[in-house]
């Protein structure tokens, strides 16, 4: 057993750091830090500090063996160091070569002190505490380039926009939503709000999906955007704010492009381990082509099928059709949404006509106003 003693902590350069940590990746294990030590003062890179971070969360580690569970992933663009550190090994240090042997010993166990994560915890924490939490800005509009246009039918079309970095966020709060700004086919200015589709643990980039009307102003802009092409954006914005476990379920009634907030916020519950809440969506369109999303939403209902539910309504249904016809309606509501209770909330959005209808459809069921959000 070699233990590692932290007698002197400096964290260096901590403005310099640039670092996402993400899930889904692994690190390669840089134990040979540790070994082939001698007595005196030693930089870390960010690489070594957050894989001596999953080593002390168990306190021992089998050289050459790797933690499933635990997974980092670190940007290219981080500097060199992180801090540095002053250690000591009892008993005295062993040979480089000898420490090398040492290393190729599968099943040797090595002591990791537990200083080290105090050590990368305030890394972390003055690394955070100065970056910027996303790229958008609520007073002022910023460019942000259109990488990918996608076109999903004839009036539809995927849009997405690179963000500063790859590992940059858009820093969107769960259910708000930003405001573009763009030209209409006078040259005039216009500014309209969209949500995007993605959360912030999609980096590097956002997407909107937009349907385009014909006599659209904002609509005529999204036509006319090209690939290559800026668009000024600016945000957060919104009322809604949610925390995970808040509520035992949400009910959602969207109706055609209202989907977007809806989408974004059943993502952002269902992707996170820690919220357990239900999500039952009705969605009312007039026709089955004008279903935004719908791979995306059947793909969320596979993925967590005792969590979310999706009941779709159609005005005008095809042949053989087997959801609901017609208006959202009471009864609609009753079937596929929670019962009003204080730990559930109802959220809407849709046409300003759909809004009104069923806001009074919730009144005359007995949700208070407490249990309805409108976006």
């Amino acid at each position: 057993m070699v233990d590692v003693e932290i007698l002197d902590i400096e964290v260096v350069d901590i403005e310099r750091l640039d670092i996402e940590i993400l899930d889904n990746w692994t690190l390669v294990p840089v134990l040979e830090i540790i070994l082939s030590l001698e007595i005196g003062l030693v930089y870390f890179d960010i690489y070594s500090a957050l894989n001596l971070l999953l080593l002390s969360i168990s306190r021992h580690f089998s050289v050459g063996r790797r933690n499933p569970t635990i997974s980092l992933s670190i940007s290219r663009f981080v500097p060199d160091f992180v801090f540095s550190l002053q250690i000591r090994k009892t008993p005295k240090s062993s040979p480089p070569s000898q420490a090398m042997e040492f290393l190729e010993a599968k099943e040797v166990q090595v002591g990791i002190g537990v200083a080290i994560v105090a050590v990368v915890a305030t890394a972390a924490y003055l690394y955070t505490s100065k970056k910027s939490k996303g790229s958008i800005d609520p007073e002022n509009f910023k460019e942000f380039k259109l990488v990918k246009r996608t076109q999903l039918s004839h009036n539809v079309a995927k849009f997405r926009f690179e963000l500063p970095t790859p590992t940059s966020v858009l820093g969107l709060p769960i259910g708000q939503h930003i405001s573009c700004r763009g030209k209409d086919s006078q040259g005039e200015e216009v500014i309209k709000p969209y949500t995007p589709t993605t959360l912030d643990t999609d980096v590097g980039y956002f997407e909107l999906v937009i349907k385009m009307y014909p006599l659209g102003r904002m609509s005529h802009y999204f036509r006319e955007l090209r690939e290559g092409d800026y668009m000024a954006v600016r945000g957060p914005k919104g009322r809604f704010k949610y925390q995970p476990g808040e509520v035992r379920a949400f009910g959602m009634l969207a109706g055609g492009s209202g989907i977007t907030p809806m989408f974004q916020v059943a993502r952002a519950i269902l992707e996170n381990p820690k919220d357990n809440t239900q999500v039952h969506l009705i969605y009312a369109n007039v026709t089955y082509e004008d279903i935004l999303l719908k791979e995306e939403l059947e793909g969320l209902e596979a993925k967590y099928p005792g969590r979310f539910h999706v009941y779709y309504v159609l005005n005008q249904p095809p042949e053989e059709w087997t959801g609901g016809v017609g208006f959202v309606s009471k009864e609609m509501i009753q079937a596929h949404c929670p019962a009003p209770a204080p730990d559930i909330k109802i959220l809407r959005c849709g046409p300003p006509p759909m809004n009104k209808a069923m806001a009074g459809h919730l009144d005359a069921l007995g949700y208070s106003a407490e249990m309805q959000f409108q976006f």
